[in-house]
């Protein structure tokens, strides 16, 4: 009892040994994980920055998109990313260039047109729309601005005059000749002729005219544009392409719309509304025929492709069914009847209604039966040599009387 102590103590620190150098192997393998993981949730990082710098540069902010480039780790990310950081990096200054110069020539552009200097404002509009760093919000107005000034040059240009007032021709007059009375008829008073005066020039037309003719030519230029856009819609009708024929139609119908209150009377807005309005059922009626038409056919085909491969499979079964049968007859003729007789059970498995393999299976199965019975009698005829053989019937001392008929027997042997 004495050593029971001193034997206890040293388990003890064998124990805390042991204890300790796992704890020191856990140690270990969580560092080296954490060291492990670090680097791939950098490269993580970076490639979400790298995205977030790409989805800015869709949306225009392209100083907010080169601060978040900057950031990025070349070193972490793939060779394809690494790629798209140095064109992003390399388009970036362009881009906000582009940009800057792009709101200086639209904030000139909209100067010079409130000062009216329209020609001058419409080449700045078309440089804000050449530039592809441009803000695309500004693409509306840019476009409302020029349509403007292109309207204010033509009713500008129609307001010359277009000739010079040419004062009337002389008109010759006869010359004074003398009168000479005669003898006998009183001399009575001559009244001069009445010249009338010459016609007044012809007043320019007023400001309501003006007004009245600009907007006549603004809803004949509405109307041709409706024109050539229900013109396109029933191109693509033809073509059967209705989404390409709806588009035009709503752009047809927002011409309209847009310039209805130029129309008059407005019995011209109605008519060219309603005609628009009658296209549109017009493709949505062809839309929905051509789209019946088209599950009429799919339809068909898939019934047809059904057919084929019925058809393909009723071939496959009947052939595998011929050789089943063939194997059979290959059997019974060698006088395995068993086999034969599973060969028959496949095609029972195959075709179920098979008149000729249920009849055979029969046949089989009975030639079968009476194979058994005879090499039971010749095998029992080897071990009982004595008494005469009995082929048509077993052994009485068996307890069985399972006599089979001669005429079987005899078709068996014939097999």
């Amino acid at each position: 009892m004495t050593g029971w102590p001193h034997d206890c103590g040293r388990y003890l620190q064998r124990k805390e040994i042991q204890m300790s150098e796992v704890v020191r192997f856990w140690k270990v393998a969580v560092l080296v994980a954490a060291v492990a993981v670090v680097p791939l949730a950098a490269a993580a990082d970076d490639g979400e920055q790298l995205q977030v710098a790409l989805d800015l540069f869709e949306k225009q902010e392209y100083t907010a998109a080169q601060e978040v480039a900057l950031t990025v780790q070349r070193e972490e990310l793939s060779a394809e990313a690494q790629q798209k950081l140095e064109n992003l990096l390399q388009e970036l200054p362009l881009a906000i260039q582009g940009a800057e110069k792009a709101a200086q020539d639209l904030a000139a552009a909209d100067a010079a047109y409130e000062a009216g200097e329209w020609a001058a404002a419409l080449a700045l509009y078309e440089s804000v729309r050449a530039n592809r760093y441009a803000p695309r919000s500004q693409s509306e107005h840019i476009e409302v601005q020029a349509a403007r000034i292109t309207e204010k040059q033509r009713l500008a240009d129609a307001a010359k005059p277009t000739g010079t007032l040419e004062p009337p021709a002389p008109v010759d007059e006869p010359a004074d000749e003398p009168v000479t009375p005669a003898d006998d008829a009183p001399i009575a008073d001559v009244v001069p002729p009445t010249l009338s005066p010459p016609d007044a020039p012809r007043p320019l037309s007023t400001p309501a005219d003006e007004m009245r003719l600009r907007n006549d030519l603004l809803w004949q230029r509405a109307v041709a544009a409706a024109e050539r856009e229900a013109a396109n819609a029933r191109t693509a009708m033809a073509g059967k392409d209705f989404e390409s024929a709806r588009r035009h139609v709503v752009t047809a119908l927002q011409a309209i719309e847009q310039s209805a209150r130029y129309a008059d009377p407005l019995s011209k807005y109605e008519d060219a509304r309603a005609a628009i309005v009658a296209l549109r059922d017009e493709v949505d009626r062809s839309a929905r025929q051509f789209q019946q038409e088209q599950n009429v056919q799919t339809q068909e085909e898939v019934a047809e492709r059904v057919r084929i491969r019925a058809e393909a499979q009723r071939r496959a079964r009947d052939e595998k069914v011929a050789q089943l049968l063939t194997s059979a007859e290959q059997l019974r003729a060698e006088r395995r009847f068993d086999e034969a007789a599973d060969v028959l059970r496949q095609v029972l498995v195959i075709d179920p209604t098979s008149i000729e393999a249920q009849m055979q299976l029969k046949w089989a199965e009975t030639l079968a039966s009476v194979a058994r019975q005879d090499r039971w009698q010749r095998d029992l005829g080897r071990q009982q040599p004595l008494g005469p053989p009995d082929r048509g019937r077993r052994p009485h001392s068996m307890g069985c009387r399972c006599h089979v008929p001669e005429q079987l027997a005899r078709a068996f042997r014939a097999a």
